[in-house]
């Protein structure tokens, strides 16, 4: 019998797109699919497409309705306790699925038991659904993807395609899920799971990403560098041959943290210093302190 695949689709406000993303769940070739569908307290209809959905097209999916808003990782973690499957992925419910990419990554995880975690290129797909001429790696040519154990890789920037990205699902169960306090994990997590786990890539497109205007991963400013320095803060390695890496990324949101006026810029960067002990920390606390007491 062919493994069981647990895909965890997750909503927010996505009413224009969520019917495309699960329809392309049901359209994959691999039959053997456990779908969790979990809506982190639309407000704007997405939940009714959603259940109308499931009693029409795939009663047997899970359907998990938060009614507060908790956040992208929060909403994760909620379906951890109900996945069942070897392998997982999760699906942002603007993306979609092509045919073939679950049941060409497991015939790859199947084959290759070594391999932790399989990812490939993606199409770009604009708002109103076009796709973009070029592909994701195509496009963005200095994220070279590699395949193996990629922590020294990883910690100095973040290049897996995370939406095309199947795994065994103990990988999950290893790290605990996300952290919750990023409100984008994915970095993080690739960070954590290299630290253990073994990539590998292939060149086949197997995702169509949409590229949102107001998503959380396109923000600008204040958003990206409290991001960035809590996924290096919390992954800090005091290990001779990466602690150089660590603190040049800290210190490198922290001074962009510091441009963009962020009030809790002497917080974090008192962080850092009691992490590193590296005095331009302090240097940055000492001129980030206006910014504390500005009303």
């Amino acid at each position: 019998m062919l493994p069981l695949v647990t895909i965890l689709a997750v909503s927010y406000n996505q009413k224009r797109f969520v019917i495309d993303a699960l329809n392309s769940v049901k359209a994959q070739t691999y039959p053997n699919i456990q779908l969790i569908i979990s809506d982190d307290g639309s407000t704007d209809g997405t939940k009714r497409l959603i259940k109308d959905w499931i009693a029409s097209e795939y009663p047997s999916a899970m359907f998990l309705d938060h009614v507060v808003n908790q956040g992208l990782t929060k909403n994760l973690n909620s379906a951890r306790q109900f996945v069942k499957g070897k392998y997982y992925q999760f699906l942002g419910c603007e993306d979609i699925m092509l045919p073939s990419k679950i049941a060409m990554q497991v015939a790859l995880l199947e084959q290759k038991p070594e391999v932790d975690i399989v990812y490939s290129d993606m199409h770009r797909m604009r708002e109103d659904g076009s796709i973009e001429s070029t592909t994701h790696f195509q496009r963005n040519e200095y994220n070279v993807p590699r395949s193996g154990l990629l922590y020294e890789d990883l910690i100095n920037g973040c290049f897996i395609s995370t939406p095309t990205a199947l795994m065994r699902t103990h990988v999950v169960e290893a790290l605990n899920g996300y952290n919750e306090n990023l409100t984008i994990d994915d970095f993080d997590f690739w960070i954590r799971a290299s630290r253990q786990f073994n990539f590998f890539f292939h060149e086949e497109v197997t995702m169509n990403y949409r590229i949102m205007n107001d998503s959380l991963s396109n923000k600008d400013g204040v958003h990206r560098y409290k991001n960035r320095f809590l996924v290096y803060y919390f992954n800090y390695d005091r290990r001779l041959q990466y602690k150089e890496v660590f603190d040049e990324r800290l210190d490198f949101s922290l001074k962009n943290l510091l441009y963009n006026q962020y009030k809790g810029t002497a917080l974090y960067s008192a962080k850092a210093f009691f992490k590193s002990w590296r005095f331009s920390f302090a240097l940055i606390f000492f001129k980030s302190l206006p910014l504390l007491i500005k009303r």
